[in-house]
């Protein structure tokens, strides 16, 4: 509209009617004007579901994270269940590297679903140590800063799904059960388990509550 507005001055006119006389002004106008393009169809790209590509996401790393819990924050916010992941595998075959390029081959897909990456700054296990640069040292701290300072975010159907690393990712994964995501079969947290780590004060549980039934309503396809 605007290229055509450089070219001739566009004017934007509308007539007031009513329901019933609507049908018989738009042909009488069609008539008068003769638009080139009415009736034309218009091919618009398909627009894949959320719930499709998250879905599909989630069965990819459904052996690779773990429901920790559910945090309601208050009445103005959606749900937040919050997943964790094993950061110590640093190597281009770890959890983190896998959900990057997983990201990287997807992000040309037309869908709403959008991954946001934050950095996940509470790794201070090197604070203060300065290495050479270069050396393996250097390296190694490198690659665990890749593998650990991540925090993705996304959100679908009005359920936000945070997913963050964590230390103690081998010892919660035998103390899980199979329960539904978004229709997908998925790991959680044990009752047990969850109330046992909060008697403990563990911080990872500190603010949420044990997930115990699916969060994410399908409203395209079935699970």
């Amino acid at each position: 509209m605007e290229e055509i507005d450089q070219e001739s001055p566009v004017r934007i006119a509308w007539k007031a009617s009513n329901k019933e006389d609507l049908t018989v002004a738009e042909k009488s106008l069609i008539r008068h004007f003769q638009p080139l393009l009415n009736n034309t169809e218009v091919e618009t790209p398909t627009v894949i579901p959320s719930e499709v590509v998250l879905r599909d996401f989630l069965k990819t790393f459904s052996r690779r994270l773990i429901i920790f819990g559910t945090e309601f924050r208050n009445s103005y916010e959606l749900l937040h269940v919050h997943i964790k992941y094993d950061w110590t595998n640093c190597s281009p075959k770890g959890t983190a590297a896998k959900i990057k390029e997983y990201i990287k081959t997807n992000q040309d897909r037309n869908t709403s679903l959008k991954f946001k990456r934050h950095r996940y700054s509470r790794f201070d296990l090197f604070a203060g140590e300065v290495f050479r640069p270069g050396s393996r040292a250097h390296k190694t701290t490198a690659r665990e800063h890749r593998s650990y300072n991540n925090h993705w975010e996304l959100a679908c159907n009005g359920v936000v799904i945070q997913i963050t690393p964590v230390d103690s990712y081998r010892e919660y994964k035998d103390k899980t059960q199979k329960l539904k995501l978004a229709g997908v079969n998925f790991r959680a947290i044990t009752p047990e388990a969850f109330s046992e780590a909060q008697k403990s004060n563990d911080s990872e549980f500190s603010r949420l509550s044990c997930y115990i039934s699916d969060r994410v309503s399908l409203l395209w396809i079935k699970s």
